[in-house]
Order: C-alpha cells, then sequence, then structure tokens
C-alpha cells in the first residue's frame, strides 16, 4: 500500500499513462477484499466494510484526475456501488472530463510526433498559465525524462521550482538529476551553488558542488570564468569584513588567487574580470589600496593601449585613491 501511494505521488497524474498505476492500486485493495468475508462475526463484517472503503476511495481520487480512459473507469466506479453514486463523485467526475478535454489534443500531438519537444513546449506552457503546480511538475518531469540532455528544459523547471514553489526538498533533488544529465551546462552549475546558498544548506555541501563542477570539463573556457565569479560572489556573501583581517576575509583573499591561477591556466579570463573584482574589494571593504594598485598595475601591463581599461583605474583612483596616482593614471 505504501509503496502504491508513493507511485501516485510519482506519476498518477501522467494523464496518458496515470490510470496504469490507479488499476494496479484498485487490483491490490481489490484482492484483499475478495479474500475476505462480507458476514460472520462483527469484527470480519467490520474489516469487509473498512476495505471496501478502501476500494472505493480508490475509484473517487481517480475519478478526480485527468486521465485518458476516464469514463470507463467512472462506468467501474457505478458498477462496483451498484448505481449508488455519490453526488459529488459525480461532479468530481465531470470537472475532471472537461480539464482531459482541454489536454487531449496536447496528448495527441505528443503521440503524433514522437515526443517532440516543441509540443512539450506547448503542454508546458499550457500547464503554466492553468497554475496547478503539480501538474506543471508533471509534465516538467515528462518533459526531462524523454529530453534529460536538453539543458534549456531543465533550466526552465529549476527556474519555475525556486521562484515559484521554493521548497529545497523539491528543487534540491532536481539539480541533482540535471547535473547528472547535463554536467556540461555552467548555467545550472551556478544555479544550484546559488540555490544552495538561498536554502541555507551546509558550507561543505557548497564547496562539494562547486569542486564537482570544476571537474565537469566544460567546453568553453569562459564557462569557467562564469563559474568562479559565481562561487566568488557566495564567499563574498560569507565574508565578515573588519577593520582587522578576518579569517573569512583571508579565505577570499585564497579563493582570487586560486581563481586567477585556474583562469589562467585556461585562458578563461582575458579580460581580467576576477582581477578587477579583487582590486575593488581590496579598495573598498580590505581597505588596502596598494593591493589593488598592484593588480592594476599588471591589468594595464597587459592591456596598455585599451583606452576603457585605463578609465576603469581612473575611476577606481577617483572613488578610494589620492590625487597623486590619480594624475599619474592620467599621464
Amino acid at each position: 500500500r505504501e509503496v502504491h501511494e508513493k507511485a501516485i505521488i510519482a506519476c498518477g497524474l501522467h494523464v496518458s499513462q496515470g490510470s496504469l498505476i490507479w488499476d494496479a492500486y484498485k487490483e491490490f485493495e481489490g484482492a484483499l477484499l475478495s479474500m475476505m468475508a462480507s458476514s460472520g462475526s462483527e469484527e470480519l463484517e467490520k474489516n469487509y466494510a473498512d476495505q471496501k472503503k478502501k476500494v472505493e476511495n480508490i475509484h473517487r481520487r481517480k475519478l478526480r484526475q485527468p486521465l485518458l480512459g476516464l469514463e470507463q473507469a467512472y462506468s467501474e466506479y457505478r458498477e462496483f456501488v451498484e448505481d449508488v453514486c455519490d453526488p459529488n463523485v459525480t461532479s468530481d467526475y465531470n470537472k475532471a472530463k472537461q480539464k482531459l478535454k482541454a489536454r487531449e489534443t496536447l496528448e495527441a500531438n505528443l503521440v503524433k510526433d514522437e515526443n517532440s519537444m516543441d509540443h512539450y513546449q506547448e503542454y508546458i506552457n499550457f500547464e503554466l498559465k492553468e497554475k496547478d503546480p503539480t501538474r506543471i511538475q508533471i509534465i516538467f518531469e515528462r518533459a526531462t525524462t524523454v529530453h534529460c540532455l536538453e539543458s534549456a528544459i531543465w533550466s526552465q523547471y529549476l527556474t519555475y521550482l525556486d521562484s515559484t514553489l521554493k521548497i529545497s526538498t523539491v528543487s534540491l533533488p532536481v539539480y541533482e538529476r540535471a547535473i547528472r544529465n547535463v554536467p556540461w551546462s555552467v548555467e545550472i552549475w551556478c544555479d544550484y551553488i546559488r540555490s544552495l546558498e538561498r536554502y541555507e544548506q551546509p558550507h561543505t555541501e557548497v564547496l562539494s558542488v562547486f569542486e564537482q563542477a570544476l571537474a565537469a570539463g566544460f567546453g568553453e573556457p569562459a564557462a569557467y570564468l562564469e563559474l568562479w565569479l559565481c562561487f566568488i560572489d557566495y564567499r563574498r556573501r560569507r565574508t565578515i569584513w573588519s577593520k582587522d583581517i578576518t579569517e573569512s576575509m583571508s579565505d577570499l583573499r585564497t579563493v582570487f588567487e586560486r581563481a586567477n591561477v585556474h583562469l589562467g591556466k585556461c585562458r578563461g579570463d582575458p579580460d581580467f574580470e576576477v582581477s578587477k573584482y579583487c582590486a575593488n574589494l581590496e579598495a573598498d571593504q580590505f581597505g588596502v589600496m596598494e593591493n589593488a594598485r598592484k593588480l592594476w598595475a599588471d591589468i594595464t601591463a597587459a592591456q596598455p593601449f585599451k583606452a576603457s581599461v585605463w578609465m576603469e583605474y581612473i575611476q577606481l583612483e577617483k572613488t578610494f585613491g589620492d590625487k597623486k596616482h590619480l594624475r599619474k593614471a592620467f599621464q
């Protein structure tokens, strides 16, 4: 019974295949009913009535869902209750029929075009407009099962979970499945790190995911830059700022150093984004302008004829520096 309930939660709302689960559950409870005596002692009669109620309840629950084969399910219910139908069940059945009618064309399109991604997207858009979270999850699960190597559909699913449901026990397992299927998607890795932080997961878990991402083997060097910037943002938000150098401030400097070494090897930061980020923090939060100037000296030495680079450095000197170094920068 527990296994059947888990199956109902997982796929009992699957429009085209959900009936299989409901029917298996109904057959299981029906078999137990058939082995019971309907008369005899008071206890036997009570047990029989309770079991019959369980079977009827499965009929009721099934008839609330827009599933293919709904009319046959209603006929089976009527036969089971010997045409003494509960008006509430009939009302639920009629509502479910209306919901099914709205989805029949969408289901037919999936069958006709062999689960086309475009038709899944059309189906997803429909369910998003209907705003039923359970049905939205079901269609996303169906789409990611068939198109498990499409990073776009995983991203859309995860965005929905994070922005609408906002439940860690729902979102994080989907992230785990997503990175197993599309480990080359740096966007999903970065969103995973942000979600772990948002859901206040242990720091060790965030570190573990980041290290897995570094080892994922991205095709473009720029992906490593995006990953490092995401992780640096995370570490910056965890940093405890003080006039004296705290442990977290020291750790942040170590992260910047490691990022520069790694990106230097894979040539993932041609515009020195990480060094500029570090220089701004050295000037602003650490209050050590000399360290910022050393970083900018390396940047300007590598790109001496790029005006925009000099303008960024000049702006830093205007904000945090002094007139002497500002004059020198202009020269």
